[in-house]
């Protein structure tokens, strides 16, 4: 599944013009061959959807998960959490805010965010407070059975943009990796990390 982003339209002599990218799109296998199918979700009207974030499965609750992320309108992280889930007569898809959120639940961009098979739920964490240079996230959040808890990240893990994280199931380990420091175009650091207790 594929959700958000920029949409960059270029024309001849201009520069790149950044488009908000609202749909939602699904690969599926049919016929001998992938093929992708839009999926137009029911959009809350108090909820802006449209935003830079990842995107997970949550294989118990047959549901998709977005926590946080950054406003391609104004550049300002969010603070809230959707689920995206199948209708009642499962023709369609929509959005579902949840709620409540713990009281130091902060909005946040450029983080982490898995699902945990060792605690059937899903973890988000590290990425940017705001307002944007205020700081950076220091927790990991976990949700399951729909409840919060949270744990610290070392200090050492240092803040970063533009990094790559993913499960890894045959060791049961969180892998992190790659990124840039905030304004630069060299690595923080060549580290790679494991998160691997619970």
């Amino acid at each position: 599944l594929m959700f958000g982003g920029d949409g960059v339209v270029r024309r001849p002599g201009e520069d790149p013009d950044f488009g908000f990218l609202l749909d939602v799109w699904e690969i599926c296998w049919e016929g001998g061959q992938y093929r992708w199918k839009p999926i137009t979700p029911i959009n809350p009207a108090d909820a802006p959807i449209q935003r830079i974030t990842p995107i997970i499965y949550d294989p118990l609750g047959k549901r998709w998960v977005i926590v946080g992320g950054e406003s391609q309108a104004f550049g300002m992280p969010f603070d809230d959490v959707f689920f995206l889930e199948p209708t009642a007569d499962r023709s369609s898809w929509s959005w579902y805010p949840v709620s409540p959120l713990p009281n130091n639940f902060n909005a946040r961009r450029s983080h982490f965010l898995f699902w945990d098979p060792r605690l059937a739920g899903f973890s988000c964490g590290s990425g940017a407070v705001q307002p944007i240079g205020s700081g950076e996230q220091r927790l990991l959040w976990t949700y399951r059975s729909g409840q919060w808890s949270a744990s610290t990240i070392p200090s050492d893990l240092i803040f970063r943009e533009d990094f790559d994280a993913d499960f890894d199931q045959a060791r049961q380990q969180l892998v992190l990796w790659g990124g840039d420091s905030i304004g630069a175009s060299a690595p923080e650091n060549g580290n790679v990390w494991f998160l691997t207790k619970t």
